[in-house]
């Protein structure tokens, strides 16, 4: 028998478990980015509601006047960005 064997087995469970934790780390970068471009589609499509000022890519009416379809796509990209902002969200360091 070695006698640094239980040792080694203890050092190997602390390596997995190490590995397993940065495996399955959040990304930060992904949560801030989301959460940014979340907030200026959110105004986009705000924007697109107001009649009144030039808005570009419409080709439907006149880009003066509201487009609720482009509102309607704006939120929905707000929405489907905040839930990947959600997923992606830092761990708490208090457990």
């Amino acid at each position: 028998m070695e006698p640094f064997s239980g040792n080694m087995s203890l050092m190997f469970k602390l390596i997995q478990i190490e590995r397993h934790r940065k495996h399955h780390m959040k990304n930060p970068a992904l949560f801030i980015g989301s959460l940014v471009v979340a907030v200026v589609a959110l105004a986009l499509g705000v924007f697109y509601l107001i009649p009144g000022p030039y808005h570009p890519l419409t080709f439907s009416k006149t880009p003066e006047s509201a487009h609720l379809t482009h509102a309607i796509a704006f939120f929905v990209l707000c929405l489907l960005l905040i839930v990947v902002a959600l997923v992606n969200r830092p761990k708490s360091a208090v457990r």
